[in-house]
């Protein structure tokens, strides 16, 4: 066992401090807000009907360890977008003979049987530019909109187009809890439509000055991914190891390349995901003005397709192509309801004993080197495909209105004039360092 945990303490290495201290207290909050919002939308009990119900969700959560918290908010998330993705793949199919189905096609077909769809229009927080609308009815704990694009796992940010200074013409980023940062420039407003105009084109939408206005936005998938990108031909990025000054500097600082599977993964993948995607429009929604609440939470998942039955529209694995997003590293299975419990009473038995080891477990964590056989295997799944993704869902009752996102901006760096905190004390959490 003591090797097990000082195994598993030096694997944490630079993600150690997103796993402790106040910024895992403000993850923790929002996944118990995911909890409640999230399990009342799988029990078809909407929070704003039954008060009782809130309640008794909220009493439910408190005995609960953040392990069984974050796995009950992974399962109803993942349902949810399990259907969400068949939607999406049954309305691109009913609208394929209509010209290849337009966007505005698309999204009504959608709306017809999800009950709501989501478009962009001029937005009513002023000088805001357009944000993200929702046509008809989104319950709470109900995902509104997905944000689509590349996500990269911590230790290939380096990677990232522009690093270190990756956010600075590029407003399309996301950091989840884990490290992982979601990009969604390359994926910029979708494509494969058919050259039906629609609302997001021409004069209406966004003009070809606009689109410019992000190196590489629209540009599927983007450096490292694309083949002509990976070896440095696209703006704001030096290949690794490559001929430019930058890529040969980090290679000879012994700067780890992009591993080569993972790399033909992300590239397998990018090629099959449908860009006809109605709702994977999160990158698009506004920080809310003041005044004004924000009406979604942000609630990042790992999303696993399971490939166990032959009948293809039956086989969830087949859905993948219908989530916007390739993940550029690996992300292992998240657990499950039953094995959470099981770690989570494991846990307690293990810093409850005395002496020299039961001060690491309490130091350091719980799993023992059982925990550690079980981890590899999580990791590559024989039959499983694991998809990281980032998803906006309603904290009430959203009908016919703007979406609202609290950005929580880091508070390391200069923020713009127009941005006021939702919550100053929970961006103070979020972006914390060490304890």
């Amino acid at each position: 066992m003591l090797r097990g945990l000082v195994e598993r303490f030096g694997r944490r290495g630079a993600t150690d401090h997103l796993r402790s201290g106040w910024r895992r207290v403000q993850e923790e909050l929002d996944l118990r807000e995911l909890f409640v919002l999230t399990s009342s939308h799988a029990r078809d009990v909407p929070v704003d009907d039954d008060a009782d119900l809130i309640d008794v969700l909220s009493e439910e959560q408190r005995g609960l360890t953040y392990d069984e918290v974050k796995a009950e908010v992974t399962k109803n998330l993942t349902a949810n977008l399990h259907t969400m993705c068949g939607e999406v793949r049954d309305a691109l199919r009913a609208t394929d003979g209509v010209g290849h189905g337009s966007r505005d096609d698309v999204t009504a077909e959608y709306r017809r049987r999800a009950g709501f769809s989501a478009h962009v229009a001029e937005s009513t927080a002023p000088n805001a530019g357009r944000g993200l609308f929702v046509n008809g009815q989104v319950d709470p704990g109900e995902i509104v909109c997905v944000y689509p694009g590349v996500v990269y796992a911590p230790e290939n940010l380096r990677h990232m187009p522009g690093y270190p200074k990756i956010a600075a013409d590029n407003p399309y980023l996301v950091a989840r809890y884990d490290g992982s940062v979601v990009d969604a420039s390359p994926w910029g407003l979708g494509a494969g439509w058919s050259s039906a105009k629609t609302s997001l084109d021409g004069d209406d939408g966004w003009t070809d000055g606009e689109r410019r206005r992000v190196q590489g936005f629209g540009r599927w998938p983007g450096a490292p991914i694309g083949t002509d990108d990976a070896r440095g031909d696209s703006p704001g990025g030096d290949s690794p190891g490559g001929d430019s000054p930058g890529g040969w500097l980090r290679a000879a600082a012994g700067e780890t390349p992009l591993d080569p599977t993972q790399l033909t993964d992300a590239r397998t993948a990018a090629e099959s995901v449908d860009r006809r995607h109605p709702l994977a429009l999160a990158h698009l929604a506004n920080h809310p003005p003041k005044g004004t609440s924000p009406n979604v939470a942000v609630a990042s998942v790992d999303v696993v397709f399971d490939a166990e039955t032959e009948e293809l529209d039956k086989d969830v694995k087949a859905l993948r192509r219908y989530l916007p997003n390739v993940g550029l590293g690996r992300w292992r299975v998240p657990l499950g309801t039953g094995e959470a419990k099981r770690r989570g009473g494991a846990g307690e038995a293990k810093r409850a004993r005395g002496g020299f080891v039961g001060s690491l477990a309490r130091m350091f964590g719980e799993d023992d080197e059982d925990g550690d056989i079980e981890e590899a295997e999580a990791e590559a799944p024989n039959g499983k495909v694991v998809v990281p993704t980032l998803v906006l869902v309603a904290k009430r009752f959203i009908l016919d209105e703007e979406v609202f996102l609290n950005y929580r901006l880091s508070t390391h760096v200069k923020r713009p004039d127009w941005y006021h905190p939702v919550n100053a004390e929970e961006e103070k959490r979020r972006w914390a360092v060490g304890g």
